[in-house]
């Protein structure tokens, strides 16, 4: 759409440039969307684009649209490298986390086997407290005789 440098925006020319600078903020232009990059992609100046408000605003909303889109770039050998062995270490993480919480579900469920054997109920061992919890150092008092390594348990398979 070039015209003269000093031609007059009609509606069908403002109606375009909107209809451009939407496609802008898409990002499907490659130029950078600058006043000088719209001068020389609609043949008119600055001053005659910015002169309409529909413009501006268009142009304000591209900017916008572009600044919000995710910059792409390729990753370097290094990077995938980085990244592989980030997942790696993860995937190694989250299987330590659920072994443990398989051993932790095994634990209680002795637990809870054992209460049973004794002849109480889980719910009376787990049943909340009418005046609430004690404070810290009745909580340590009442720990104390219990603060020793927990021997191994013997499985149920023996």
């Amino acid at each position: 759409m070039k015209r003269s440098k000093y031609s007059r925006l009609d509606i069908q020319d403002k109606e375009e440039i909107i209809r451009d600078l939407e496609l802008w903020g898409k990002g499907e232009v490659d130029k950078k969307l600058t006043w000088t990059a719209m001068e020389a992609r609609f043949g008119f100046t600055r001053q005659a684009l910015s002169a309409h408000d529909e413009i501006k605003f268009a142009k304000r909303n591209a900017e916008a649209a572009l600044k919000s889109r995710p910059k792409f770039k390729e990753a370097t050998a290094d990077e995938v490298f980085e990244l592989k062995n980030e997942i790696n270490y993860l995937c190694a993480k989250v299987e330590e986390h659920e072994r443990r919480e398989k051993l932790w579900r095994e634990r209680w469920q002795r637990i809870a086997f054992n209460i049973r054997l004794k002849g109480m109920q889980v719910a009376e061992i787990d049943a909340p407290l009418d005046a609430g919890l004690p404070d810290d150092n009745s909580i340590k008092k009442i720990l104390k005789p219990f603060d020793k390594p927990i021997p191994p348990s013997k499985s149920f398979e023996d």
